[in-house]
């Protein structure tokens, strides 16, 4: 039996967890939050509140703890992944597998930004990326916007070190505020310049052209047999597309070089002056995972799982190149 424990996710771990049941091995599924009301909780054998707040310094003991005290062969962190990460021989030495990247230097690197397109542009492949601005100050601020704008492209920022584009904010002149029209992303210059001249710049902000394309999604995950990609095309609606693009599993396949990534990783890209350019690297599973798997019919959780395990890890691309899928939402009682 594998006691497999999902810590602080997202509501799309329901999914996850789903997919991970179909591993062909005893499991149980144990979840935990400081929300009760967590979508996942209801793929979960067992449930638990946490009452420590995994912001906090010392997070990586409680999850030791928790993890001794329920027997837990697996764990599957999100929340406070870079201090787990760096007490990974903690774990493993109490037997403990941790389904997490843990190159610590790497997860460093992908959670900025503006240090992941310097490294991927160290690393000879600045044609992956798009230009690019990044900024310390006020001053690197507003110049930064004025050189971006000046090549005729409409312009974007965000702190290099965001979650969840919080902080995404795209500049546009002719923005009218109305009853119909009233988007928090957009802001004209003026405000931006308002901005930048009451932050601090304690952590810095990436300028850089707005990338209006659908976005690609690549899943990934290396084997023995291969790195595996599964790239999902977006789209403003609820449908999506597995297409199985040369030149983006080409570029995904040369990037995946220069990350020490064992485990499941994420690669998104955008179109820019007609070539697909890195939009960022998520060192975890993405969001919409299940809908790849369910488009590729690839299961890379259980993959992923199996490979952690020392299972056989078996898997080949569908002959088909692309297929569309959706995404539905259904209810579900639950109580």
């Amino acid at each position: 039996m594998n006691r497999i424990w999902f810590n602080h996710w997202f509501s799309t771990a329901y999914h996850l967890i789903r997919l991970m049941r179909e591993c062909g091995t005893d499991t149980e599924f144990i979840g935990s939050s400081s929300n009760e009301n967590c979508v996942y909780k209801f793929q979960c054998d067992e449930w638990y509140k946490e009452e420590y707040d995994a912001d906090k310094s010392g997070y990586s003991e409680y999850c030791l703890d928790f993890c001794k005290k329920h027997s837990i062969d697996v764990f599957v962190p999100r929340r406070g992944l870079k201090e787990i990460v760096k007490n990974a021989k903690l774990f493993e030495s109490q037997g403990i597998r941790l389904f997490a990247n843990t190159n610590a230097n790497h997860l460093e690197i992908t959670d900025d930004k503006i240090e992941t397109y310097e490294y991927i542009k160290n690393s000879g492949l600045e044609y992956m990326l798009p230009s690019y601005f990044p900024c310390k100050n006020a001053d690197e601020f507003k110049t930064a916007l004025e050189e971006s704008r000046s090549c005729g492209v409409r312009t974007c920022y965000k702190l290099a070190v965001d979650e969840g584009a919080v902080t995404f904010r795209i500049i546009d002149d002719d923005t009218k505020l109305n009853i119909y029209n009233n988007s928090p992303y957009h802001i004209t210059m003026e405000q931006a310049y308002m901005i930048a001249d009451e932050y601090d710049f304690g952590k810095r902000i990436i300028v850089m052209p707005y990338l209006d394309s659908p976005e690609v999604s690549v899943d990934c995950l290396k084997t023995e047999n291969g790195l595996l990609m599964l790239p999902r095309y977006k789209t403003a609606s609820r449908f999506y597309e597995i297409r199985f693009d040369e030149e983006i599993m080409k570029r995904t396949e040369k990037l995946a070089k220069y990350f020490d990534f064992e485990m499941p990783f994420n690669v998104q890209y955008r179109m820019y002056k007609g070539e697909p350019v890195i939009l960022e690297i998520n060192p975890r599973m993405s969001g919409g995972l299940q809908i790849s798997c369910a488009a590729s019919e690839i299961n890379l959780p259980v993959l992923a799982l199996r490979k952690l395990l020392g299972k056989s890890v078996n898997w080949a691309y569908p002959e088909f190149k692309s297929r569309g899928c959706i995404q539905i939402e259904s209810p579900a009682a639950v109580f």
